[in-house]
C-alpha cells in the first residue's frame, strides 16, 4: 500500500470535520422532530450523547491524520532539501554527471 500524499490526508480530514457537521445536523433534526414527551425527553438526551461520542471519536481521527500530515510534510521538507544539498532531484534522480553524457 502506497503513503498517502499531503493532499490525500488534508482531503481526509475535510471529510470527517464535514461528517462530523452532518452528525451534528442530523441530530438536531431529529430532536427538533422528536414529541415533547419525557420519552422524547429521553430519546433527544441519548441523541445527543451519541452524537458527541461519535464526533469526539471523529475529531480524535482527524487530529491525529493532521499530526500525521505536518510530520509527512516536515519529512518531505527534510528530504527535498537533503537532495539538493547531494545535487540531486527529487525525488532521489541522481543528476547525470558531465562525464557520463559525454560517453552517450
Amino acid at each position: 500500500m502506497q503513503t498517502p500524499t499531503s493532499a490525500e490526508i488534508r482531503t481526509a480530514i475535510q471529510v470527517l470535520k464535514r461528517f462530523g457537521e452532518h452528525i451534528n445536523h442530523n441530530t438536531a433534526n431529529i430532536i427538533i422532530d422528536l414529541p415533547e414527551t419525557r420519552f422524547g425527553d429521553h430519546v433527544a438526551a441519548r441523541a445527543k450523547v451519541v452524537s458527541i461520542e461519535q464526533v469526539t471519536r471523529i475529531q480524535t481521527v482527524a487530529a491525529q491524520l493532521e499530526k500525521w500530515r505536518r510530520s509527512a510534510a516536515t519529512e518531505e521538507a527534510v528530504c527535498c532539501s537533503s537532495c539538493l544539498r547531494q545535487g540531486t532531484r527529487y525525488p532521489f534522480v541522481p543528476k547525470v554527471s558531465a562525464s557520463a553524457k559525454q560517453s552517450s
